[in-house]
């Protein structure tokens, strides 16, 4: 989770994405947040989605308590949140990556693979990270196809 107001906001996006992590970010519109974003992620025509109450409560698993209060807080202020997904940027798209993704709607991408076969064992080796999630998918796997990518499967 990043606030725009923050002073090392660019750093702690740019750390976010080569991670390929998925990000929270805290504005006070939604044209200020795409202002910000813009000269530092290409989103090429893709709109974070915004968090209501409801999408903040949804992320209660994965969140911890304290970012959880400051979530909920910033929507009480009336503030705009949003998600950016990064299995929806154009660097998460081949040749940057490969054809099969182990993807974690609230996390990001956990790794790339060539083979579908490939990432299921990924899966299989590396479950405990997710085994406490129970109202999120602990990981799905997508292929790219049909320049879009497409769940192939998902664990819960």
């Amino acid at each position: 989770m990043i606030a725009l107001s923050e002073p090392d906001f660019e750093e702690q996006v740019a750390c976010c994405l080569q991670r390929r992590r998925n990000i929270i970010i805290l504005g006070t519109s939604e044209s200020e947040m795409r202002r910000k974003l813009s000269p530092l992620v290409s989103l090429d025509g893709y709109s974070p989605d915004l968090l209501n109450r409801w999408g903040i409560y949804a992320l209660a698993e994965v969140l911890t308590p304290d970012d959880l209060n400051t979530l909920l807080q910033a929507e009480r202020q009336k503030k705009c949140i949003c998600i950016v997904e990064q299995i929806k940027l154009p660097l998460t798209k081949p040749p940057q990556v490969k054809p099969v993704l182990v993807y974690s709607e609230p996390q990001g991408v956990i790794g790339d693979f060539d083979t579908v076969t490939n990432a299921r064992t990924f899966l299989e080796n590396h479950r405990a990270p997710w085994n406490h999630l129970r109202k999120f998918p602990r990981a799905g796997i997508y292929q790219w196809e049909h320049d879009e990518w497409q769940r192939v499967t998902a664990f819960v």
